[in-house]
């Protein structure tokens, strides 16, 4: 008799467990519980403003320096990581510009927001192996795919690069990235719709010797938070149809102030650098002259190109980083 209740009490029991079932009028299957049900399109690509890429571009510029002093300790072994572009464009786009020979590692960052992928040259991919298995940096052997024990292991090298990327949004963002599958082309990667909405990230990679490149691709709605937050704040900077700049004292606009103008020289060694003297040629990047940053106090504001002007020298600007 007792047995014959404790039945009939967990029957009970299980019936009043909630359903996870959402009717389409958004109440719960079995209850008259209205639930809130908010629309969202997994590959909806809204337009990303310049403005906004712009500042996704300094974001991932900052995250790819720190990466590189992360793996530089991580193999024990000189790293560059230099950021050549970020775009933004539907994957079917992207897909096709990722190089047939990368090797990629495909992460998720959570069970909502699909799946991205880290890839980088196959030598570069084997230069990072031989270091971990205790090798030095020179030439890797000739294969034109990493074989199942190396993917293992690059494993790691794709878990810290990752982990840099989580690090890069933990102040917008709470997930925890997840490699869950290696693929040795870009046409076996059949976990991204074509019409998502993706960032492109372009990069040069190199490990001593060893130089290839590489590329972060990844749904924008994955820090879809962030790019909310950023144009919020763009937003605020202009209450009212006025500029924060038109708050100020009529006074404070006629401070002389001195703004500098800089450009990326590119990465060297500082067995390199201390190795200048007057006199030196230093090469600089094609790109050098085209990627000027002028900055007042420290702070970026502006980006251009160098060029000349009614016989001066003159920065013409290309793109606003920061609201004055």
């Amino acid at each position: 008799m007792k047995e014959k209740n404790r039945t009939a009490s967990l029957r009970k029991k299980g019936r009043a467990r909630l359903s996870p079932v959402i009717k389409a009028g958004g109440h719960r299957l079995g209850t008259e519980d209205r639930v809130e049900i908010e629309d969202y399109t997994l590959g909806d690509c809204r337009e990303l403003s310049a403005i906004v890429l712009e500042a996704l571009r300094q974001r991932h510029k900052e995250m790819f320096i720190a990466l590189e002093s992360r793996l530089s300790m991580f193999l024990r072994a000189e790293v560059c990581l230099e950021l050549e572009g970020l775009v933004a464009a539907k994957y079917r786009q992207v897909a096709g510009e990722i190089d047939d020979s990368f090797h990629l590692s495909l992460f998720r960052a959570d069970s909502v927001t699909g799946a991205g992928f880290f890839g980088c040259s196959t030598n570069v991919a084997l230069a990072a192996v031989n270091v971990l298995l205790g090798g030095g940096t020179g030439s890797p052997k000739e294969g034109k795919h990493l074989t199942k024990i190396e993917a293992d292991l690059f494993d790691e090298v794709s878990c810290e690069i990752l982990e840099g990327w989580r690090n890069a949004w933990q102040a917008d963002l709470e997930f925890d990235p997840q490699v869950f599958q290696q693929e040795k082309s870009v046409k076996n990667v059949t976990q991204c719709d074509r019409l998502t909405a993706v960032l492109h990230a372009k990069l040069s990679f190199k490990i001593g010797e060893i130089e290839g490149s590489g590329c972060l691709v990844y749904p924008v709605h994955m820090i879809d938070s962030v790019v909310r937050r950023i144009e919020a704040s763009l937003a605020s900077g202009e209450k009212d149809g006025r500029s924060l700049a038109g708050q100020w004292s009529a006074v404070y606009g006629n401070v002389p102030v001195r703004p500098e103008v800089k450009i990326d020289a590119g990465r060297m060694t500082v067995r390199e650098f201390l190795a200048l003297k007057p006199g030196a040629i230093v090469p600089l990047r094609h790109q050098a002259m085209e990627s000027a940053c002028m900055s007042l106090a420290g702070t970026g504001f502006f980006c251009g190109t160098y060029g000349v002007d009614g016989g001066r020298l003159a920065l013409s600007l290309t793109n606003k980083i920061k609201d004055l």
